[in-house]
């Protein structure tokens, strides 16, 4: 999904993701796979929603994630005959 998602977005663009991590480190999966997409890890942020399974007390985060931009594309040089004229 993470991969998915990378593709769609325009570079410098947001993407957030609500993730729990009480059976399986959601977090860090998100961390690990995202520059591998070019996603930059911009913050994580604790949520108000909190799971109760199995005795564990354990909340649930989102992951902000921005896609990195690329660098900017090199100006091809003009020609300057094209632009003064060529000499004969």
């Amino acid at each position: 999904m993470i991969a998915k998602v990378a593709d769609a977005l325009k570079d410098g663009a947001v993407f957030a993701l609500q993730v729990g991590s009480q059976a399986f480190p959601l977090e860090t999966d998100c961390k690990a796979i995202g520059p591998k997409h070019k996603l930059v890890h911009e913050l994580t942020r604790e949520t108000e929603i909190v799971n109760n399974q199995m005795g564990h007390t354990q909340g649930e985060v989102v992951i902000i994630l921005r896609k990195q931009e690329r660098a900017a594309r090199r100006v091809a040089k003009v020609d300057p005959a094209l632009e003064y004229g060529r000499v004969l």
